[in-house]
């Protein structure tokens, strides 16, 4: 300061000096300048490095001080804590802030916290974000420089924003100039268009125009020529019909006097050939009626009064080639066919796979055919279709289920069959949703009445709209194994089909409780099946028996179903109840059953199979009282016995089918409880596997069902030949026998049988392994309208004899080394009518 000022002086006095404007030597003055600035500059850079020591002595110290200053504010979290007091006190705004700062400080010294922003924040005060701005948090010593990937993706960023105006509008322009000269080129192509046809114009005009003329020219010559043809025409056909007029006269003349002539030979060989033939003609026309087409083809070949017979056109009016299917060929059919097709009304193909296109064509020759059954024909065709729907227009029936067909037959059937009231489609998989719109867009099939779409898996609700919509008076639909029908296409069936009487929903596992209460509605509804569905309960059963007509109820294999649907249909005026495979049933079932007075006096047949647990406290409710019970189905129940089954038979005295195959329980007892009861009435009674039967109770069965025709015993371990003694002689009427796995059993029963039992048509002796070749020669021998035999190779049986006996007894179906024919069993579920 003091070396300042000195300058100040000095510099005041040579400018004093120059102003006075004394004489003063010029370069002395500049000499004596100079000097003075030289001791000031030295002095000043002396004072200077004084300060700059000084002053970074004092900034290492602060810095030392600062870092420990700083470590001790982090390792007590000193900002964190001025961060909480300050949001509190900013949000709650004390009126003492003294105090309050005094309160939260203390509680920070007495409580041992994880200290937050807000840590004194009520929860109901808490903002959704930190009030205090980043740099008032941020440490002194925070680098908010921007790291080298931060610079990285500024400049591609920037890079970006400047080069996207630029690229995108090079391709404006480029598009724009593309555009252009796109237009350029079209309108290239029209003007080199235009000039090659106003070139052709000019050309060919001329040649167009002649060439119209000349054929209008001709024209005129060729209507004159036929004009003239014409008539020539009709002279000619009239002259040739006079003349064949003329000739049939004669023919039928001399075919009338041949016919005579071949009656009296025909007479005269009858009384020198054969009794048949000597019967009048009426009767021997009878009795050819019964015959079916393989006894009648063979009839036609023994003579010539028999063959003139088999010809016949009312014996022609039904073939069955279904009874001789895997010997049907395409040339016996075109024959037959070619013969009599004007006289077939009724025409079976079933399961005839020999058959081609080549035969199949044939069936347009019968006109008047009115019933048509080609299921398991695979080698049917669309085509084939319109080639019989064309030509037989008569149809009525129609059975083509398990065929190839697809949706544009179903087109051809609609437009050709006004008639066609029964058709059937079942395991047609080709059908889908546009085959149900071909189907109702003609009107061959307003008519329908019958109908079935079982298996058909690609025929949805739709489909089922647009039938319902089309067949208002259908009677019958089967839907079974359709997993694409929901309750919507019940809701469709239930507003479109009034007379709706016979339904089945087999198989269909989308239907709910919803749609069992849209068919419910169907006020003429008698028939009802339903099976295999996990998702109706009692509502769906309740909604359902708003129909106050309901006869025929079929309910399986619905796991969710309990004892109170009970209550529901036994309000109908049921005559067939079948509640089989239903897990959730128990013995209150037959007790509501028991108890209702209605269904005991109109219920005729029962069938309960597989209920496990179903025991002998619900049997005894059913037979409290008389019922009018037809047939009696417990197969599968294990938990009934002899006890029960006594109690229940003594009030069954029309029964006549009893099933009881797989109840274990089930011995002696029930079969003394059938001779007790007198129920003679007894046709059918299968008790397979009932181990406990033994010699005693079938010879009670033998003397308590006379009338017996159906009888198994399979599985039945303990009887012998000596207790089958008294059966075979008492139930002589048996047509139907199986004593599959009954191991101690003999020759000597069949002895009994072929004795006893000559109207046996079906024998099972699969699994008896003391059997030989002369037992089973003796009941060939014996029962002479055996058809069905089947024997094990584990018995003395030889193939050889077998062998023989297939060449001796050619009608006799015998199978060996296989398993037998599974058991006849009584459907009733809806068929088609057609045979």
């Amino acid at each position: 300061m003091e070396g300042s000022r000195k300058d100040r002086d000095s510099s005041h006095d040579v400018n004093s000096v120059a102003t006075a404007s004394q004489p003063v030597d010029l370069a002395s003055a500049r000499l004596h300048m100079m000097s003075s600035s030289h001791s000031i500059v030295c002095a000043s850079q002396n004072q200077a490095a004084d300060v700059v020591s000084y002053m970074r002595t004092s900034d290492l110290e602060r810095e030392e001080k600062d870092k420990q200053m700083k470590e001790y504010l982090d390792r007590h979290d000193v900002h964190v804590m001025l961060e909480a007091i300050a949001t509190a006190a900013g949000l709650e705004k004390p009126k003492d802030p003294r105090a309050f700062l005094i309160e939260k400080l203390q509680a920070l010294r007495d409580e041992s916290v994880v200290i937050t922003w807000d840590l004194f924040v009520r929860d109901e005060d808490r903002p959704p974000y930190r009030p205090l701005p980043y740099w008032m948090r941020r440490g002194d010593d925070d680098d908010d420089t921007p790291s080298a990937e931060a610079f990285e993706l500024a400049f591609v960023h920037n890079s970006r924003r400047v080069l996207l105006p630029v690229v995108r509008a090079w391709k404006q322009w480029f598009m724009m100039r593309k555009e252009l000269k796109q237009k350029l080129m079209e309108r290239l192509d029209m003007a080199l268009h235009h000039y090659h046809k106003t070139l052709l114009k000019r050309t060919i005009q001329p040649w167009i125009q002649f060439k119209l003329e000349q054929q209008t020219r001709r024209r005129l010559v060729i209507e004159r020529m036929r004009g003239r043809r014409r008539d020539n025409l009709v002279r000619v056909c009239f002259n040739a019909w006079l003349e064949y007029a003329q000739q049939a006269r004669l023919a039928s003349l001399y075919f009338e006097n041949l016919t005579k002539e071949s009656a009296i030979d025909a007479s005269l060989m009858a009384h020198s050939s054969d009794h048949f033939s000597s019967l009048p003609y009426p009767i021997r026309l009878k009795i050819f009626s019964f015959l079916n087409l393989k006894d009648l083809l063979s009839c036609a070949r023994v003579c010539r009064s028999w063959h003139e017979v088999t010809q016949d056109p009312q014996l022609w009016d039904d073939i069955r080639f279904n009874e001789i299917a895997p010997r049907v060929t395409d040339t016996g059919v075109i024959s037959i066919l070619e013969k009599f097709g004007t006289f077939v009304g009724k025409l079976n193909l079933r399961g005839c796979h020999n058959v081609t296109e080549r035969s199949l064509t044939h069936i347009r020759r019968c006109r008047n055919l009115q019933d048509l059954n080609l299921s398991d024909c695979f080698n049917l065709r669309d085509t084939i279709i319109n080639h019989v729907t064309i030509n037989c227009q008569s149809l009525m029936y129609l059975n083509l289920s398990c065929c190839g067909v697809s949706d544009l037959a179903l087109k051809y059937i609609s437009q050709n069959c006004y008639n066609l009231a029964y058709l059937s489609l079942a395991c047609c998989s080709s059908l889908t949703d546009e085959g149900c719109r071909y189907l109702t867009q003609g009107e061959g099939c307003a008519n329908l009445y019958w109908l079935d779409i079982s298996s058909c898996g690609r025929i949805g609700d739709e489909g089922m709209a647009l039938i319902t919509s089309h067949c208002g008076i259908l009677n019958t639909l089967l839907i079974n194994d359709n997993a694409s029908i929901s309750d919507l296409a019940l809701d469709y069936i239930a507003n479109s089909c009034p007379y709706l009487a016979h339904i089945s929903l087999r198989g269909c596992p989308r239907i709910s409780d919803n749609g069992l209460i849209s068919i419910g509605e169907c006020m003429n509804l008698e028939h009802i099946e339903i099976a295999e569905n996990t998702r109706i309960t009692a509502i769906g059963i309740q909604g359902l028996c708003n129909a106050k007509g309901i006869k025929h109820l079929v309910i399986n294999e619905c796991p969710r179903l309990k004892d109170m649907i009970s209550t529901y249909f036994l309000q109908q005026p049921l005559q067939i109840l079948d509640l089989s495979f239903n897990q959730g049933l128990t013995d209150n079932t037959l007790r509501f059953l028991g108890q209702h007075c209605a269904a005991r006096q109109s219920l005729q047949v029962l069938i309960l199979q597989g209920l496990p647990r179903l025991t002998d406290g619900g049997l005894r409710h059913l037979g409290r009282s008389p019922l009018h019970l037809v047939e009696l189905d417990l197969s599968g129940c294990r938990g009934i016995s002899d006890a029960s089954l006594s109690v229940a038979l003594a009030n069954l005295p029309n029964l006549e089918r009893l099933k009881l195959n797989g109840c274990t329980k089930v011995g002696d007892g029930t079969l003394q409880a059938l001779q007790v009861s007198q129920v003679e009435s007894l046709l059918w009674l299968d008790m397979s596997n009932c181990t406990a039967v033994t010699d005693l109770g079938i010879e009670m069965l033998g003397s308590a069902c006379p009338n017996l025709r159906h009888l198994s015993l399979a599985g039945c371990i303990n009887l012998t030949d000596e207790g089958f003694r008294q059966l075979a002689f008492g139930c002589n009427m048996l047509e139907w026998l199986s004593l599959v796995g009954c191991h101690p059993l003999t020759d000597a029963c069949l002895k009994y049988i072929s004795a006893s039992c000559r109207n046996l048509r079906t024998l099972h002796l699969f699994g008896m392994l003391n059997i030989s070749s002369t037992g089973m020669d003796l009941v060939l021998r014996s029962c002479n309208k055996l058809r069905t035999l089947s024997l094990s190779s584990a018995t003395t049986v030889t193939r050889i004899s077998v062998l023989k006996a297939r060449n001796a007894y050619p009608d006799v179906h015998l199978h060996f080394d296989t398993e037998p024919p599974a058991e006849d069993k009584v459907e009733r579920s809806f068929y088609m009518p057609a045979t």
